[in-house]
C-alpha cells in the first residue's frame, strides 16, 4: 500500500470514529431529554395535625344505673284491737314525727283505766289497814298478849296487800298504755301513703295485722347502686390495696345534662 492511500484510510477512519462518537453524543442527549419529560412533577408535602404534650390527670369513671331507697320506711300497725273511728291525713301528705294519724275508739280503754283506778284506791286501802294491824300486832306481841300464830297472818296479810297494790298500779299503766295506743301517731316525719283500711273498719293488734299506712322518711335518702365483681375489686376492694375514703362518686338523674353527656 502507498503512502498516499494509507494516510488517506487513517483519514477515513479517524472520520468514522467521530460520526460514531458524535452519534452517542447525540442519543445520550436525546434519551436525557426524554427522561426529563417523562419524569412526573413533583407531588406537594402532605398536612399533619400537631399538638402540644400535656401532663394532666385523667379520671377513670365507671357509670352505674342505682335506685333511691328511703333511710327509714315504717309499716303503721295499731297495737291495740278496735274500731276505726277518724282517719287525721290525707294521702300523700307530709307529716311530722308525734302528729296523730289514726283513732280508735277510746271509750273500752277509758272504761279499763277507770277500772284500774278504783282497783289501785282498793289495794291502797288494803295496804294502810294491814299495815296499822301489822302496828297493832307487834305491840301485843311485844307483852304476849297475842299469839305467834295470830301475829305471823296479819304479818302476811300486809305484805299480800303490798304485793296486790304493786299489781294494781301495773295494771292502771297498762290500760294507760292501751289508751295512749289508741291514738296512732308518727313515728318518724316522712311522706305517708294512703290509708289502707277505711273508718268503721275494726283493726287488730300485733305484728301479723294488716299494715294501716306507709310511712317512708324524706329528710335524707339512701342510693342504692348494683357494682359489679370486677368493678369492687378494681376500685374498692382493700385487698386490692384501695382507699375506700378517697373513692369519689357523684350521683345525678337520667335526665340532667351532665349524666346525658356521660352517656354518650
Amino acid at each position: 500500500m502507498t503512502e498516499p492511500l494509507r494516510k488517506k484510510k487513517i483519514v477515513a477512519m479517524i472520520a468514522a470514529a467521530l460520526l460514531i462518537g458524535s452519534g452517542s453524543i447525540l442519543v445520550s442527549q436525546t434519551g436525557q431529554q426524554q427522561a426529563h419529560a417523562e419524569a412526573p412533577a413533583s407531588a406537594p408535602a402532605a398536612s399533619v395535625d400537631v399538638a402540644a404534650v400535656e401532663s394532666r390527670l385523667v379520671t377513670d369513671w365507671q357509670d352505674y344505673s342505682g335506685r333511691l331507697e328511703a333511710v327509714n320506711r315504717v309499716e303503721i300497725r295499731p297495737l291495740v284491737s278496735g274500731t276505726l273511728t277518724r282517719i287525721h291525713f290525707k294521702d300523700g301528705d307530709t307529716v311530722n314525727k308525734g302528729d296523730t294519724l289514726f283513732t280508735i275508739d277510746p271509750r273500752p280503754f277509758e272504761a279499763e283505766v277507770a277500772r284500774s283506778k278504783a282497783l289501785v284506791s282498793s289495794a291502797e286501802a288494803r295496804v294502810d289497814y294491814t299495815s296499822h294491824d301489822l302496828e297493832r300486832a307487834q305491840r301485843l306481841i311485844g307483852d304476849n298478849a297475842i299469839a305467834r300464830r295470830d301475829f305471823e297472818e296479819k304479818r302476811n296479810a300486809a305484805l299480800e296487800a303490798k304485793a296486790a297494790l304493786l299489781a294494781a298500779q301495773a295494771q292502771l299503766q297498762t290500760a294507760n298504755l292501751n289508751l295512749e295506743y289508741s291514738r296512732i301517731t308518727a313515728p318518724v316525719s316522712g311522706r305517708i301513703s294512703r290509708a289502707e283500711v277505711t273508718l268503721g273498719n275494726i283493726v287488730s293488734a300485733g305484728a301479723s295485722s294488716v299494715p294501716l299506712t306507709t310511712l317512708v322518711s324524706t329528710a335524707n335518702i339512701y342510693a342504692a347502686i348494683e357494682v359489679d365483681e370486677q368493678s369492687y375489686l378494681k376500685f374498692i376492694s382493700p385487698t386490692q390495696g384501695n382507699k375506700q375514703q378517697g373513692l369519689k362518686v357523684l350521683l345525678g338523674l337520667a335526665n340532667e345534662e351532665a349524666i346525658a353527656a356521660r352517656a354518650i
